[in-house]
């Protein structure tokens, strides 16, 4: 594109125009077109009667210059445009941690949603904004909450006991938050979701926060953040956490190491108890107890009380300050509700005479740091083009069955830096200083 402009009675320029390249070649003869133009860029008096020909080759030659200056102008003012736009939204996201932080702190439960889904985020945006907002959250100065995991095999009925326990809770004064995990598909990655419409009553109550999770894959009955998002709730001012996990079986045991109670529900007539023996989840409840021990269910709730007692005298306890306790309930009813309360504030009063919750708090810290490295490294492991093109190269082989798959699984690792096992080494002897600040 070119500029030209209109002359009235060849002295005044009338207005600009902007014209294509094949108008210009059509117009270059044009000696009133050359005169203006001319007369515009040098603001000089021209004659039109002595305006030479090899003029219009200069106004063609300015013409250009000109062109080529615009394109440049625009360019420089996208990338400056960018580069605003960035550092806006960098600043964005910081306002609008604060903000969450903020609301977070004076108990609004739709900051502490955002927060929640912020840190559930897999954006890396997303999760460096969400790893300050919980170290903000965690420095807040704020009574110790009671951390408690909830866990059973399906249709024990895990939602119904906790509407009716964190009911009861409320109406004694205390806040409660119910961080419920559900299973995600290993196929379409969805999840349904449906704690919350379990709890009808719980989750409209103003002393109660209910949110259902996706645990995304992750194994062992809970969310990859669940920790974070308890931190959260914490700041919050809720004084108990409930976790509910996936409750899918005996692996579930991954809770018992961020909570400071592990509570296990089963039913009565559920068939053979002696499973609970098996060294896992059994072997890591504070509390277990017998729910829906009500109507055609009380006796065999009773049968299922003592089998279970005697199982848990074949165990060793996992507290120097407490014995498995085992109650029967029924959320139903209502059966035993307040004693499964006493029998938790009892268990808390001796885990605290003890000092035992102190060093519990820095154990889960502890563990769930390594959990963090472990998840971080094979999250970058998965993004490094060069191992993935190395991890698919070695496929083909395991596939048709020439390499087994712990020998490319270690030749996959061989070709990660060592650094991040440098970088562990490292932190490792500061370990307990590191988690001593964060276990309160």
């Amino acid at each position: 594109m070119v500029f030209a402009v209109d002359l009235a009675d060849g002295k005044k320029i009338k207005k600009l125009h902007v014209i294509s390249a094949g108008a210009w070649d059509r117009k270059e003869r044009d000696a009133d077109i050359v005169f203006s133009t001319l007369q515009l860029l040098f603001s000089t008096q021209l004659s039109i009667n002595i305006l030479p020909r090899f003029f219009n080759l200069t106004v063609l030659f300015i013409c250009f210059f000109l062109e080529m200056l615009s394109q440049l102008t625009q360019n420089v003012a996208k990338v400056v445009r960018t580069a605003t736009s960035s550092g806006l939204s960098r600043k964005h996201l910081s306002t609008q941690r604060d903000s969450l932080f903020e609301g977070i702190r004076n108990g609004d439960r739709a900051s502490l949603a955002r927060g929640i889904t912020l840190v559930e985020s897999t954006r890396r945006d997303h999760q460096k904004q969400a790893r300050k907002l919980v170290s903000e959250c965690i420095k807040l100065d704020r009574p110790r909450s009671l951390r408690i995991g909830l866990t059973g095999t399906p249709g024990v009925g895990k939602s119904t006991f906790i509407e009716k326990f964190g009911m009861m809770l409320i109406n004694m004064g205390h806040r409660v938050s119910v961080l419920a995990v559900d299973p995600s598909s290993s196929r379409s990655g969805g999840s349904i979701l449906g704690d919350k419409t379990r709890m009808q009553d719980l989750s409209v109550a103003d002393g109660a926060y209910v949110r259902p999770s996706p645990n995304s894959g992750s194994l062992g009955g809970v969310a990859r953040n669940t920790l974070d998002s308890i931190i959260l709730t914490e700041a919050a001012g809720y004084d108990i956490c409930l976790v509910e996990t996936v409750g899918v079986g005996q692996s579930e045991t991954m809770v018992a190491d961020m909570v400071d109670m592990f509570i296990l529900l089963l039913q009565p007539g559920s068939g053979d108890e002696l499973q609970g023996v098996k060294r896992g989840i059994m072997e890591l409840a504070d509390l277990i107890i017998i729910n829906k021990a009500d109507g055609a269910l009380e006796i065999p709730a009773k049968l299922t009380r003592t089998e279970i007692t005697n199982a848990l005298h074949l165990m060793i306890p996992r507290r120097k300050s407490w014995n498995p306790k085992v109650v029967r309930a029924s959320a139903v009813t209502g059966f035993n509700l307040e004693r499964v309360w006493s029998t938790i504030e009892t268990y808390f009063k001796k885990l605290g005479e003890s000092g035992e919750w102190d060093g519990l708090r820095a154990e889960q810290q502890e563990k769930w740091m390594w959990r963090e490295v472990t998840n971080l490294l094979l999250s970058r492991l998965n993004r490094d083009p060069e191992t993935r093109f190395f991890a698919k190269s070695l496929e083909s082989d395991v596939v048709s069955g020439q390499l087994p798959p712990g020998v490319a699984a270690e030749q996959i690792v061989d070709q990660v830096s060592v650094v991040a096992s440098e970088a562990a080494a490292h932190l490792e002897p500061h370990l307990y200083s590191l988690t001593s600040e964060f276990y309160y």
